[in-house]
């Protein structure tokens, strides 16, 4: 009874002292259980009390949270191949990073890297179909102004064909040549004055204008003169035109528009210095051709003549025959 008691004790003073295991009783060997726990099917683990099961569900729960926000922040093919590693956790028929795919199974997502080049390059191709766009409609731009501003300028023009007709009547000049040379020279805009000093519609240098003055037997004009009298200003310059048809010699009406643009001096100087106009003009076309700087004569004198041509067509400007015949004939 004695050796009873004792081991009862000692039993006892083990279950107080901490870290030390109770020794199981022989009914709890036997399945009987464990006196003041309830046996919930696991060999000798007695059922938690109600803070540690709640501590344990608290952390569960972060855990839970963590790998939730995590999911978050993973692009949509890390969170498809999440999704497949937790269907087929032992491989099955649909494998990661698309090895192998089960029948009827859709294709995996790109992987970011290629999703951003693909972006890149769509981007680029729109940029460049943009810049494109944008040439063109420039390219465009420019040449609907230049269409407009030259119909505006042949408007402009025929709008002084009263003077032009009889400037043309009193110098024995085809009217629709000297409207050609006031497009050339001014666009029809009074009031012009060039970098070289030369005024008014026919942009004529005060030399020229007071010969001509002279030979019509009028008085010498002013610049202000020549810049605010449009009729006087084409009266003169059809009378400048006419002397220089007059003193052409053996040239053409080529040579004598260069010579109306530039001056005598400088195209006689010219065919010297090339030995020979056909020389010169060679030499300016290859220049004209190859977008290089040239003296821009020749240009002028073929523009000329091609709007003379289309001032004859649209009819505004009459032919010398035309003015002539309503003058009476003088």
């Amino acid at each position: 009874m004695v050796a009873l008691v004792g081991l009862g004790a000692a039993r006892r003073r083990a279950r107080l002292v901490p870290g030390r295991a109770r020794e199981p009783r022989a009914a709890d060997s036997a399945g009987g259980g464990l006196r003041g726990h309830r046996y919930d099917g696991r060999d000798h683990i007695p059922h938690r009390d109600h803070a540690t099961q709640r501590g344990l569900a608290r952390r569960a729960r972060a855990t839970r949270a963590r790998a939730s926000r995590r999911a978050r922040h993973r692009c949509p093919a890390e969170r498809s191949r999440a999704r497949s590693v937790a269907r087929h956790p032992a491989g099955g028929s649909r494998r990661i990073a698309g090895v192998s795919r089960g029948a009827g199974q859709p294709a995996e997502p790109a992987p970011p890297r290629r999703r951003r080049f693909l972006s890149t390059a769509a981007l680029g191709l729109a940029l460049l179909l943009v810049a494109g766009l944008t040439y063109e409609l420039w390219a465009e731009r420019d040449t609907v102004r230049a269409a407009v501003g030259e119909a505006v300028g042949v408007r402009r023009v025929e709008s002084w064909a009263d003077d032009i007709h009889a400037a043309a009547r009193e110098s024995g000049v085809d009217p629709c040549l000297v409207a050609a040379i006031m497009y050339k020279e001014s666009r029809g805009r009074r009031g012009v004055t060039s970098s070289r000093g030369a005024l008014g519609l026919m942009q004529l240098a005060k030399s020229a204008a007071g010969d001509a003055a002279k030979r019509l037997g009028i008085e010498h004009p002013s610049a202000e003169q020549l810049l605010a009298d449009g009729a006087l200003n084409v009266q003169l310059g059809a009378s400048h035109l006419a002397w220089l048809l007059e003193h052409k010699g053996d040239w053409s009406l080529e040579q004598v528009l260069i010579a109306y643009n530039a001056g005598r001096a400088k195209l006689f100087r010219w065919i010297r210095e090339a030995g020979g106009y056909d020389a010169w003009r060679a030499e300016e076309l290859r220049l004209m051709q190859a977008e290089e700087r040239s003296t821009g004569t020749l240009a002028y004198a073929l523009d000329a003549l091609a709007l003379r041509e289309r001032f004859e067509q649209r009819g505004v400007i009459k032919t010398l025959a035309q003015v002539l015949a309503e003058g009476g004939g003088e």
